[in-house]
């Protein structure tokens, strides 16, 4: 179910907005820069695979281990290219057995969402622009379409 239960964590304040079937949506602000996210139904949610295969399975189609990984947990990201944020499909996992770098390593995978950053440092008081709201239908359409194919390379048709 879209918005049901996030838990997310980041190093830095941003504008977090859930967004509900229906349109409903609540958010929280602090600091100029803002952070949509849309989480996503998907097969892959509570799975559990070999982190190798995981990665070679999804490396392949061009997900990179994000940034804020450690041992026990991390995210595949995938960059949808835009010229004024950066938007991504972000499938989180959680190491189940071992650690990540182990060679039998194993995972839980977790919710995938869709997530854009935008900066507007130096803009404190500035108001949001409508088009800084949300996260375009085009880069829904084409995160939906690259979740299909990372369910098909771990799960099968």
């Amino acid at each position: 179910m879209i918005g049901s239960g996030c838990i997310f964590r980041h190093r830095h304040s941003f504008t977090i907005h859930t967004y509900r079937p229906g349109g409903g949506r609540y958010g929280y602000s602090k600091y100029p820069g803002g952070l949509h996210m849309i989480i996503l139904p998907s097969r892959l949610k509570n799975t559990v695979v070999a982190y190798l295969h995981a990665r070679s399975q999804l490396s392949s189609r061009g997900y990179i281990v994000g940034g804020n990984w450690d041992y026990e947990m991390g995210y595949f990201d995938y960059l949808l290219d835009d010229s004024t944020r950066t938007n991504y499909l972000r499938i989180p996992f959680y190491a189940c057995k071992g650690s990540i770098e182990d060679k039998n390593g194993i995972i839980r995978m977790g919710n995938p969402y869709l997530l854009s950053v935008y900066d507007r440092m130096g803009l404190a008081c500035s108001r949001v622009d409508e088009d800084e709201r949300g996260i375009p239908a085009s880069y829904i359409n084409r995160g939906m379409e690259l979740l299909e194919q990372a369910e098909e390379a771990l799960l099968g048709s």
